[in-house]
């Protein structure tokens, strides 16, 4: 598994609490943490899994489609790549992000990046937060969102596989 903008390495932590026994790899450019690799894009191991997590957002279009490429390049026949972004059509993306964010990545046009460069299947979810406070105000949030059209949920997780030759 590889963990491309990996920060602090958290999910590391999270997969081996969860006992998952995948040989976990990290690709930053940062340089507070030890990583296994610097440049995503000179990376040429493959992989089981790439994870994406709150990462092309930061990154220009070209760039974020190279990367989307190379994770797939990557991929061994049967893997996966997983990427979390924020939802673009969630009413405060402006107010939530942060002054790193360079583009949004709407839902559609992810699923369809994925699913022409050959993924499949490609399912998307979409995450909200939802604390003990919240869930009082909850119902009213979703009735609310439905009516002026827009989406609560804060964020979206994708999950593509790359198909195993027939």
């Amino acid at each position: 598994m590889l963990d491309v903008g990996a920060g602090d390495r958290y999910w590391s932590d999270v997969l081996r609490r969860l006992g998952i026994e995948a040989r976990y790899r990290s690709a930053d450019l940062e340089t507070h943490h030890k990583h296994d690799y610097g440049d995503f894009l000179r990376v040429e191991d493959n992989v089981d899994a790439v994870l994406m997590l709150e990462l092309i957002e930061h990154l220009p279009l070209e760039t974020g489609l190279r990367f989307i490429q190379h994770a797939i390049k990557l991929l061994n026949p049967g893997g996966v790549l997983v990427i979390g972004t924020p939802n673009a059509h969630h009413p405060n993306w402006v107010w939530s992000s942060c002054m790193t964010h360079v583009r949004p990545w709407p839902v559609q046009d992810l699923w369809a990046v994925c699913t022409l460069a050959g993924l499949a299947p490609v399912e998307a979810y979409r995450q909200m937060l939802v604390t003990p406070r919240r869930r009082i105000v909850l119902p009213a949030q979703l009735a609310l969102s439905k009516f002026i059209g827009i989406d609560p949920a804060q964020g979206l997780m994708l999950f593509a596989r790359k198909p195993a030759p027939s």
